[in-house]
């Protein structure tokens, strides 16, 4: 439905969580990879997993789907955050 929003959390990983995650500033390790997303467990890898950002930025412009606004979450990052995951408003074009 054109005008729809939606409110999606999960964890997208970029060039700076790859390197606060390699560096251990990270509160997860998503180490082990998948194709196109990373999870903490290789045994149970739909335990907690993180997609790349990219490959969810061009899903969602195939998809027709705006990014309004991406919050980083405190997973990963030092400084106060909103949420411990990151949170992604968009909305349908």
């Amino acid at each position: 439905m054109k005008g729809g929003r939606c409110l999606i959390t999960y964890f997208p990983c970029n060039d700076e969580s790859l390197r606060l995650i390699a560096t251990g500033h990270s509160m997860l390790a998503f180490k082990y990879v998948f194709g196109e997303y990373r999870s903490v467990s290789s045994v149970v890898p739909e335990q907690t997993i993180a997609y790349d950002e990219t490959w969810i930025r061009d899903l969602y412009k195939k998809l027709r789907l705006e990014i309004l606004r991406l919050d980083y979450g405190s997973w990963c990052r030092p400084e106060k955050r909103l949420c411990y995951q990151d949170l992604v408003f968009v909305v349908k074009e």
